[in-house]
């Protein structure tokens, strides 16, 4: 059975490092707080946060569980456009961004 963040590498064309290795080197670069190689963008919510990441393909962002540190998917520029646009929206809205995350 293939994890979803290795099956939206493979669709989203990342094609120069296999989908395991690099969502194994992502937890890795989190854990141990490499922030060479993934940074941190912003919590998406109480559960999970954006991280970004270079690969030879471009610029992408692994979003990732805030507490257990695992890829959960992979977004591309445009997705994750269409988050930040979204989060700006809703804070035109309310007032404020979200609320407050502990």
């Amino acid at each position: 059975m293939i994890h979803h963040f290795d099956q939206r590498c493979q669709e989203r064309g990342i094609s120069s490092i296999p989908g395991k290795t690099l969502r194994q080197n992502i937890e890795r670069a989190i854990a141990e707080g490499r922030d060479d190689l993934v940074e941190l963008v912003f919590p998406i919510d109480t559960a999970c946060s954006a991280w970004r990441f270079r690969v030879a393909e471009g610029v992408f962002y692994a979003i990732c569980g805030r507490y257990s540190k695992r890829c959960i998917t992979l977004y591309d520029r445009e997705i994750m456009r269409g988050v930040r646009n979204a989060r700006r929206f809703r804070s035109k809205i309310t007032g404020k961004r979200e609320r407050e995350i502990p």
